[in-house]
């Protein structure tokens, strides 16, 4: 990262952070939280904004055409992956040197949010005066579906000769 006066630092995670990172790579239902957008996010020069997920992304860059006012910052990623994740987020920034980090939490996560303002006193930590960045209809619960994997991605043994052969067929035709 660059300081104020333009002069390069070198700074690297701790341990800790890297294998929190790891876990977090293992994250099925947000694979896109440390994707490209977010590896783009760290070659910023600085003013972060980190949020839950990719509807506040959109949301909020959209409210920006209703106010009439355009954010100094950049958003990581699609979000971090949901509330919990905004504070190793944070840490990675911190360790990285960036100084200008603007976290935003939905309003039902201020327990989330007041941890991050005892880490990081030194960063704006927001929280919404809503739940959410927008209304969301009740969903409806579905009805239990039958897959190839089982609910913690583990191939079924029944299904195993059918992948193999299915990815013979799709290689052959790449």
């Amino acid at each position: 990262s660059k300081d104020s006066q333009g002069n390069c630092r070198i700074r690297s995670l701790s341990m800790s952070t890297a294998e929190n990172i790891c876990r977090q790579l293992r994250n099925l239902r947000n694979p896109h939280s440390f994707g490209m957008g977010a590896v783009e996010a760290f070659f910023l020069s600085d003013n972060v904004i980190v949020c839950e997920g990719q509807d506040d992304v959109i949301y909020y860059d959209k409210f920006c055409e209703q106010v009439g006012t355009d954010l100094y910052g950049e958003f990581f990623s699609w979000g971090a992956g949901g509330a919990d994740n905004i504070s190793l987020v944070i840490t990675i920034l911190q360790e990285l040197g960036f100084e200008k980090v603007v976290a935003i939490f939905d309003g039902d996560k201020e327990e989330a949010a007041n941890r991050c303002v005892k880490s990081f006193p030194h960063y704006k930590i927001i929280v919404i005066p809503e739940n959410d960045v927008r209304d969301k209809e009740v969903v409806k619960q579905r009805d239990a579906v039958k897959g190839l994997a089982d609910e913690k991605g583990q191939l079924k043994s029944e299904n195993l000769q059918y992948i193999k052969s299915t990815y013979v067929d799709i290689n052959v035709n790449l």
